[in-house]
């Protein structure tokens, strides 16, 4: 899971797919770059973002589902 991005094993690499919440539903999106601080990421939808490596960000998730409960929370 990649709520808790502290460990490097769960970075995930560029290209790989991933999901986060956008406007309240689960989102699949691509890994696009990763720096020392941010994971940036591009939406199926064209929208464009970043999620903090120590989750002070946007939480980015390997499943739909986990973003789907991220998401009714």
């Amino acid at each position: 899971m990649f709520k808790q991005l502290s460990l490097f094993s769960d970075i995930p690499k560029i290209g790989q797919k991933i999901y986060t919440v956008y406007a309240d539903k689960a989102m699949q999106g691509i890994v696009t770059k990763i720096d020392y601080k941010y994971i940036y990421f591009k939406l199926k939808n064209g929208i464009t973002g970043h999620g903090s490596i120590n989750n002070l960000g946007i939480s980015i998730f390997k499943s739909k589902e986990e973003a789907n409960l991220e998401g009714y929370l």
